[in-house]
């Protein structure tokens, strides 16, 4: 409103903003009129723009009865004077004037009729002590040289003043201090704090003030700051013992329910090994929340009539009982143990009030217990024990409410001993089958350890007679010998991992497979054992069947070899059909299905069940008439199960069956990678002089890792630890780090980590060669590793391998081929020149399923009879280079050289490419 030019009529108060016009030497010579408003113009009774346009003289010339000179004395002397009284024309009605300086040059002018004033200012005066009177708390006002202005009586009230409010008005603040001084708890400090507030002169809000009858005072001070810079003293107090009482009652209502609610919670799942702990923290808990000394859990043996404290917390300088108060004879503390047994609480607010010598008396004052509160615990009508609080400081008398509290806490441990005393029994029952599966587990690996070991020989030896003797009989019994025997590992084998399943120590492990190359290499396995029964074996692909997917290829190839087998057993005519469907369920899983269909015996329906048990087939047919201990489908189904999935059985009897194996939510995998063919020419992969360490704890690994890498220009050292490894590299920087996981001492992982944390070897590729596989083990390499093989690696893997991180020349380059061209033409006459693709066709489609079936097994018998055929076949085509490759693979059998005999072996699939490149060079030729 001050900033308006104008005003309504009805404002009490005449405004004039000047500016003060000076002179030469910088003093106040004149004024003139900036703003003005409507109540200002009555009070002069000139118009707006006459008193906008002059100066205080100049209007003081026009003598229109308003005195400018007075007031421009005023305004001449406004530091000294800023309030004054001014007549107006006729001496009938005077104005009050206060000066308010805006700034160096600029004065506000207020004028208001004195009457009004007087009569506002009685009106607020009366209000002000209609306030004081009411208002719910004492006030004190005092001057600012702190003598008594004003108080209420509410303030005589609360400091015990007798006297009217009126009488002390104008004495000494000090005086008054001394007097009241003596009502609080710590008197010298309420006066000299008091003192402080008054001459800091700073606003103080909610300070609290104890005093010695118990009562709670809040004090606030509030200096009041007049326009002129004159300070009043404002001093508020309030009684806040009631709510400060209620407010510790409600915080107390609430901290009992959010004890007892930790308490329930606590205690509803509780371990057994976290319960020793959770009763120390709740016993503390409850002692310091009723402020007991001491807090305690006894229990009773009823049966060998003693009492035992078994846990206690104690206060700070509190001195612990539990040591001595170890299996007490009920016959001295029989009024306590029956007062408990009947299920009554001991609630003594006094000790000393008991009788001298008093049974329940003696023993507490000899543990200078003064106060105590003993609830039992009671499980029906048993009474286990007791929990209780022991004051030892001071006496407390135990409220009804700290009985409930010590009541729940004495439920819920009869609760928790009732959960603790079942689980204990389950976890009996637990170790004792678990014992009885470890000494089974136990007892099946060491029959195995002991059956393999004489199996060992008997077979080693078998095949040594079957190739050192050339009488038919003899061989045809060492051969039912050879066959026996292996089928007797394989039962041993199933037998085994029934025993793992049942003992959950089969870990699925997924990584990408290609299902398809799984399946048809199981259809290639029982390809000659169908072909001898006359049965078809096919298998029939969704054409839209992802190739990559997320599975554990060896359990699920083991599901599929067995469903097959099984088929192929009981089936004497017709066919054996492997159908592959994938139904997707979105863009990345989808629901694998394998099912194997048959012609076969079928299994009635009351049987569906019965061929999943182990050690059981269906009952019409026995094991003699179909070889088997009849594990294979409960072991399927059991895998089938741990992938997630299950075996579903579809049978009538003499109608054949199908079997299908369902895994839902399988994921595809379009980052498919191909398992390296341990068959690529890596021969002629040469690394150029790179420096190789290998570590490893076990010489004969390193060996083996030394011998495939033999002659491929790799310069190899070794270590046989973690540490040596570390001191090794020291004084070198490898190209590539060959380093084992399971070390003594120092493992893989650590080893790794020192080396990622050295600069040094930040490009340095580590790669992994572990024996342990699982899903754990794999995010554990792929963070401390570049790459990892699993033992036993072949040559092909380890190669590709190093191939990946290290510099490489392939010598197999047109020359050499060239080379090999010569190499063979020499032994090639015209005629089987031209019948190599005729050869080469043969050998494709007979000899090389054949190879696939016997190049791992290693059964010498099978070996061998492959060799004759492959010589048979080289004689006839008069292909001297495969005669050679024959007799050398018969030499090799003859001798039991299994290493040579490897070796030469997989050397076959090359030979074939050899044989490929030689054709395509004629042809080439030719053209």
């Amino acid at each position: 409103m001050l900033n308006n030019s104008t005003t309504s009529h009805t404002m009490h108060f005449g405004f004039a903003k000047c500016q003060l016009i000076l002179d030469k030497a910088g003093l106040i010579a004149d004024a003139r009129i900036l703003q003005l408003n409507q109540s200002f113009t009555e009070i002069t009774q000139l118009e707006q723009t006459h008193l906008l346009t002059k100066s205080f003289k100049e209007l003081q010339l026009d003598k229109t009865g308003f005195d400018w000179s007075k007031l421009l004395a005023h305004l001449i002397n406004f530091e000294t004077e800023k309030s004054f009284s001014f007549n107006d024309f006729d001496q009938t009605r005077i104005y009050q004037v206060e000066l308010i300086p805006q700034n160096k040059e600029e004065i506000i002018c207020l004028f208001s009729e004195a009457d009004y004033y007087y009569g506002q200012l009685d009106n607020h005066v009366n209000r002000f002590n209609t306030f004081l009177t009411n208002f719910p708390g004492g006030i004190l006002i005092e001057t600012s040289d702190f003598k008594i202005q004003q108080m209420n009586k509410k303030f005589c009230s609360l400091l015990g003043l007798e006297i009217d409010e009126h009488v002390l008005e104008g004495t000494n603040t000090a005086d008054l201090i001394e007097t009241i001084k003596v009502l609080f708890k710590d008197p010298d400090f309420f006066s000299s704090r008091t003192r402080a507030i008054q001459n800091e002169k700073q606003a103080v809000l909610g300070e609290e003030l104890e005093l010695s009858d118990g009562r709670l005072f809040q004090r606030e001070y509030i200096p009041i700051v007049f326009l002129n810079g004159y300070v009043e003293n404002l001093w508020l107090y309030n009684d806040i013992s009631r709510r400060r009482k209620t407010e510790e009652a409600l915080e107390n209502q609430a901290a009992l329910q959010r004890i007892l609610m930790d308490i329930s919670s606590k205690y509803i799942n509780i371990s057994l090994n976290e319960l020793e702990e959770a009763i120390h923290t709740s016993l503390r808990e409850l002692g310091q929340f009723v402020g007991a000394d001491r807090a305690y859990v006894f229990s009773y043996d009823w049966i060998n009539g003693i009492c035992t404290n078994t846990y206690e917390w104690c206060e700070e300088g509190v001195s612990p009982q539990i040591d001595e108060l170890q299996a007490i004879p009920l016959d001295q503390i029989r009024i306590w143990a029956g007062t408990h047994r009947k299920g009554k609480n001991m609630n003594i607010p006094d000790v000393y009030e008991l009788p001298e010598g008093h049974e329940v008396r003696i023993p507490l004052e000899q543990q200078e217990i003064l106060s105590l509160l003993a609830i039992p615990m009671m499980d029906g009508d048993e009474c286990l024990g007791f929990v209780g609080f022991d004051s030892v400081k001071e006496h407390h008398v135990y409220t009804e409410k700290e009985e409930s509290l010590l009541s729940v806490f004495s439920r819920m441990l009869v609760n928790v001993k009732q959960r603790a005393d079942l689980e204990r029994k389950l976890i009996d029952e637990k170790q004792k089958a678990e014992a009885a599966s470890k000494a089974k587990t136990e007892f099946l690996a060491n029959m195995s350890h002991e059956i393999r070991t004489p199996m060992n020989a008997i077979l080693g030896f078998s095949e040594t007679l079957y190739h050192k003797t050339d009488n038919p009989q003899f061989k045809k019994m060492i051969e039912s010998i050879l066959n026996s025997g292996n089928l007797l590992l394989a039962l041993l084998n199933d037998i085994l991992d029934l025993s793992k399943i049942e003992a959950d120590k089969i870990d699925i492990v997924k990584m990408p497979v290609d299902t398809i190359n799984i399946v048809n290499e199981i259809k290639l396995l029982f390809f000659e054992k169908t072909l001898k029964k006359g049965v078809s074996l096919s298998v029939e692909i969704d054409p839209y069947f992802p190739r990559g997917l997320l599975l554990d290829e060896i359990r699920f190839k083991q599901i599929i070899f067995n469903l097959v087998g099984n088929a192929i057993k009981f089936t004497h005519k017709g066919y054996v059909r492997i159908n592959l469907t994938f139904e997707a369920t979105s863009e990345m899983k989808g629901q694998l299905r394998v099912d194997v269909i048959d012609t076969g015996i079928g299994i009635p329906a009351d049987q569906h069940d019965v061929v999943f048990d182990a050690f059981r087939q269906q009952s019409v047919y026995s094991n003699r008439l179909y070889a088997g201990a009849g594990l294979g489908l409960s072991i399927s189904r059991r895998l089938a199960e741990k992938m997630n999935g299950r075996i579903e059985l579809s049978s009538e009897l003499g109608k054949g069956s199908e079997f299908s194996l369902i895994i839902p939510d399988v994921e595809i995998c379009n980052d498919f990678i191909e398992k390296p063919n341990p068959f690529l020419p890596i021969d002629h992969v040469y690394f150029e002089d790179n420096l190789i360490l290998v570590v490893d704890d076990v010489l004969s690994n390193i060996m083996a890792v030394e011998g495939l890498l033999d002659e491929m220009g790799l310069k190899i050292i070794s270590a046989d630890s973690g540490e040596m490894a570390l001191e090794t590299l020291k004084t070198i920087i490898p190209s590539l780090i060959l380093l084992d996981i399971r070390m003594p001492n120092m493992n893989g992982y650590q080893v790794a980590e020192k080396l990622r944390l050295d600069p040094k070897f930040k490009h340095v590729p580590l790669i992994a060669l572990t024996a342990s596989v699982s899903a754990q083990t794999d995010q554990e390499l792929s963070v401390h590793f570049d790459g990892f093989l699993y033992k036993p690696t072949n040559k092909a893997e380890l190669v590709n391998m190093l191939m990946k991180y290290l510099p490489y020349k392939n010598s197999s380059s047109d020359s050499s081929a060239g080379q090999l061209d010569e190499s063979l033409s020499l032994n090639i006459n015209p005629e089987v020149g031209h019948k190599l693709s005729e050869i080469l066709a043969v050998l494709n489609h007979d000899f090389l399923p054949a190879h696939s079936l016997i190049k791992d097994g290693m059964v010498l018998f099978r070996i061998e009879e492959f060799g004759v055929n492959l010589l048979e076949f080289a004689q006839k085509y008069q292909f001297e280079y495969l005669e050679n490759y024959a007799k050398l693979l018969l030499n090799h059998v003859d001798n039991v050289n299994l290493m040579e005999l490897s070796s030469t072996l997989s050397e076959f699939p090359l030979m074939l490419k050899k044989i490929q490149h030689l054709i395509d060079e004629r042809n080439k030729n030719l053209n």
